[in-house]
Parts: C-alpha cells; sequence; structure tokens
C-alpha cells in the first residue's frame, strides 16, 4: 500500500465516521384527522444533528427519526469512491 492509498483510506474513514456520528434526521408529524377519520402523517426533513444528543420534541405528535435511507445511500457512495480511488491510486506493475 503506497502513501496515497493510505491517505485515502484515513480520508475515508474520517468520513464514513462524521457520517455515523451525524446522522441525517427527518422529522415525522402524525396527528389524528377528525373531519376525515383518519391520521395526518406528514416527513420533512430535520438535518444534521449528533446522534449522542437528545432528539425529542416537546410535541406528542412529532418525532424525530434517523432517515436511513439516505444514511445508506451516502454510506454506499462514499464507500464506491474510496474504493475506486484506493484501486486507481495503486502501482503500476512494470
Amino acid at each position: 500500500m503506497n502513501p496515497a492509498q493510505r491517505v485515502v483510506l484515513i480520508i475515508g474513514f474520517l468520513v464514513v465516521l462524521g457520517m455515523a456520528l451525524f446522522p441525517p434526521w427527518k422529522r415525522l408529524f402524525e396527528a389524528p384527522n377528525y373531519d376525515l377519520e383518519k391520521v395526518v402523517h406528514v416527513e420533512q426533513s430535520a438535518g444534521y444533528h449528533l446522534i449522542l444528543l437528545d432528539q425529542s420534541s416537546g410535541s406528542p405528535y412529532v418525532t424525530l427519526r434517523i432517515d436511513t435511507t439516505r444514511l445508506e445511500i451516502q454510506f454506499i457512495a462514499v464507500l464506491i469512491l474510496i474504493s475506486l480511488l484506493y484501486f486507481i491510486l495503486r502501482p503500476t506493475q512494470k
């Protein structure tokens, strides 16, 4: 492994660690709709926050959850990019 490959792996590890510590969150709003006798369900992005902080809202109708779909896509994209750079930077055989 050459120094360029080491740098790619270290940077990749730090990026993955950062994504794990600061994942994307989504805010879910679920409340009864008394006119239609159904539940109103709304999702929206809540940004990126430290996973260790309390993510509770004050409302019984609003919950915060990790946006696992977006996080999985980010992990896959970073792993593909790291793999490509690692193999591109390998030493050439003479």
